[in-house]
């Protein structure tokens, strides 16, 4: 009788316990469902790619900066944001690391929505833009690798993006004026850097205008760059097994590839390709004994400078060092 007892008190108790527990599960459901929940549409160009391209995420901020809520867009731009505490929001969206503020520029000049307890925002609305890039030749080439940037008509850079497919998409974009550069020197491909248009100076690119909304389909013609390519001799006039090369500037600015100033070739073979018309200076480093400059001097004052014109090939070049070794420089 005593357990048994026990085992009523301890039912009872039990059920004491998940009374409790709904109540506050109840309470805590009930101001997640009576919140203030933004709710509209984010349109614009990302909808005419179609399944599997990412949509834009909404992302509403406190304004101390914090993230207190995000969705994603589905396909009709439709989106909601729950927001368990009444206050103050800023909203943006974000596509490709690409972000836009509802109502201005940046987080600082954008729009302050007034969420009240129990309220709902509904007029988020926002129509952006994308741009969708077909590259083309040379070759028979399926894919292409290539680093893109984006620019606004000021010049500032909207973000670069580095690209394994072909076409492929920038998208989340404001209306307006933007130009479009494209590199494939950090992946060792053949084309030279250019701009939209099919030039490789800035000022004479061509405008890519956005309307709210649109997605603009554009075709950039590759062609081949200039290629600068040789050997490094040692003083007895072999090839070491290893060398570092550097291609620069007049101001001894690097043109390299991903990693570095400078580039590692084996067999004292270089080959440097895709390079825009312009003038060059080689230079090359084994074990540690400093740079030394074609055709075969220490001073880079006194280095040869090598000139690409017309994108042309120049791959009979020797660079000869003088001494072997860690004894290179003089």
């Amino acid at each position: 009788a005593v357990r048994f007892r026990v085992l009523i008190f301890a039912f009872r108790s039990c059920l004491t316990l998940l009374e409790r527990i709904e109540e506050v599960l109840g309470l805590i459901v009930g101001e997640r469902l009576a919140a203030p929940k933004p709710a509209d549409r984010i349109t614009g160009g990302w909808q005419e790619l179609g399944a599997g391209f990412h949509a834009p995420t909404v992302v509403v901020h406190s304004l101390e900066r914090e993230m207190i809520s995000q969705d994603y867009c589905h396909a009709d731009g439709s989106f909601g944001c729950d927001v368990l505490v009444a206050q103050p929001v800023r909203i943006k969206t974000e596509l490709d690391d690409v972000e836009q503020w509802i109502g201005g520029d940046s987080f600082e000049t954008a729009r302050v929505f007034d969420l009240q307890p129990g309220g709902r925002i509904t007029d988020v609305a926002l129509a952006t833009c994308g741009i969708r890039v077909l590259l083309e030749g040379p070759g028979e080439r399926i894919g292409y690798r290539t680093d893109v940037v984006v620019f606004d008509e000021d010049g500032n850079e909207i973000r670069p993006w580095r690209k394994d497919d072909n076409p492929f998409s920038v998208c989340n974009l404001r209306s307006g004026r933007y130009y479009l550069h494209v590199d494939g020197r950090r992946f060792d491909q053949p084309w030279a850097p250019q701009w939209y248009g099919g030039t490789e100076i800035r000022a004479e690119a061509e405008p890519i205008d956005l309307a709210a909304g649109e997605l603009r389909r554009i075709t950039i013609e590759l062609v081949e760059g200039g290629v600068i390519a040789g050997e490094v001799l040692d003083a007895d006039g072999g090839r070491p097994d290893e060398v570092k090369c550097i291609l620069s500037s007049d101001e001894i600015e690097p043109y390299c590839c991903e990693g570095g100033v400078s580039q590692t070739f084996h067999d004292g073979l270089f080959r440097y390709q895709g390079l825009p018309n312009g003038r060059y200076y080689l230079g090359a480093e084994i074990g540690g004994g400093g740079t030394w400059w074609y055709p075969g001097v220490f001073d880079f004052a006194s280095a040869t400078p090598i000139l690409i014109t017309d994108h042309q090939a120049l791959t009979d070049l020797s660079l000869v060092l003088p001494a072997a070794g860690k004894e290179v420089r003089p």
